[in-house]
């Protein structure tokens, strides 16, 4: 019977202190449970904000140029409808986290952002649209100015130089050549040599036009290129009634095609001047994107220090929990042996006195 009783009371006692163990045990875990789920899901979240943030940037705030394609702005928009769903996820999954003021700031930034995308987008299509216009206008002048009307004004001048010098030409009946230094003669080659360099000064405008990155520049470079075509007017004036054979055809159509299109109703300048103003608001609004970009990243700063320390306090209270638990534990322990001893000393004593 006493080993019986040894027994018993041996078991218990075990059984006592590995309960007081395990409960001291599993109150020391409390410190590294809790909110660190909820709090890692967060500081992902605003990571998350942040990184899709600058893909909405780097889609969307991007200058128009004439690299740009139909199927590329298709591209861009793709992107940027990915990164408005994304940062729309993000937000929402943060909401109702604790921080829903802090949250609602970055939202209100994001959404600021967007419509700074928006607005470049909406206005990129008429942008393009004039920026290749522009330079299909240009290429068409340079080509038609370079390849046809600038060899044909100078093979005419040469025509009329050896006319004059010579007295023979192949267009004109020379069995005399008696006029060949006559004072109309010699007005003709005169008017075609100031026909040239009137036609070369506008060229040259119209292709320094193209590479002007301010609208208030365009003004002095129309004003050189209306001081030629004004002079080149007079020069086709008298051309037109006494230009003699030796004038090329096609000089008078494409030099008066080339001076309309600097000052035509629908000229060059006028066009460019629009596109630049179009251009400087598309780069007004990317600088803008700046400071929202700054904005979001420096909430998002501050709801990770706001994370960051909700998680040390949390700590805190955990472990002054767990250690109040841990000491009421061992007090439990204790009472629980003695009690244990206790009762087998009395149940040992009653069978001694039978």
């Amino acid at each position: 019977m006493r080993k019986s009783l040894a027994v018993t009371t041996l078991v218990a006692l075990v059984a006592v202190i590995a309960a007081s163990i395990v409960g001291w045990s599993g109150l020391g875990t409390l410190t590294d449970q809790g909110d660190a789920g909820e709090d890692t899901a967060t500081l992902s979240g605003a990571l998350a904000i942040s990184q899709h943030s600058n893909s909405l940037a780097s889609a969307g705030l991007v200058e128009t140029n004439l690299r740009m394609t139909r199927e590329s702005v298709l591209e861009m928009r793709s992107d940027i409808a990915d990164a408005k769903d994304q940062l729309s996820t993000q937000l929402s999954g943060l909401m109702g986290r604790g921080y829903d003021e802090r949250v609602s700031r970055i939202e209100d930034h994001v959404s600021a952002l967007i419509a700074i995308v928006d607005e470049v987008d909406g206005n990129r299509p008429a942008l393009l649209r004039n920026i290749v216009n522009d330079e299909l206008k240009r290429r068409e002048l340079s080509s038609s100015t370079t390849r046809i009307l600038g060899p044909a004004i100078m093979k005419s001048i040469d025509d009329q130089f050896y006319y004059m010098m010579t007295g023979r030409s192949d267009v004109r009946d020379t069995s005399s050549g008696a006029d060949r230094l006559s004072p109309l003669e010699l007005e003709r080659y005169q008017h075609m040599t100031e026909l040239q360099r009137g036609v070369s000064v506008a060229h040259s405008m119209l292709a320094a036009v193209v590479r002007a990155t301010d609208p208030t520049l365009i003004t002095t470079v129309q004003e050189a290129f209306d001081s030629s075509a004004q002079g080149a007017r007079a020069n086709l004036e008298f051309l037109s009634a006494n230009g003699g054979p030796e004038l090329d055809p096609r000089v008078i159509p494409l030099v008066t095609a080339l001076i309309d299109a600097g000052s035509g109703s629908d000229n060059y300048f006028d066009a460019v001047e629009a596109r630049l103003e179009m251009s400087l608001d598309e780069r007004a609004l990317i600088a803008s994107s700046e400071g929202v970009l700054s904005a979001i990243d420096s909430e998002i700063a501050a709801l990770v220090a706001d994370v960051n320390a909700g998680i040390v306090s949390s700590a805190d209270e955990s472990e002054q929990a767990a250690a109040s638990g841990q000491t009421t534990v061992l007090v439990v322990g204790v009472i629980g042996i003695v009690l244990t001893l206790l009762v087998a000393g009395y149940l040992g004593s009653r069978k001694q006195e039978r």
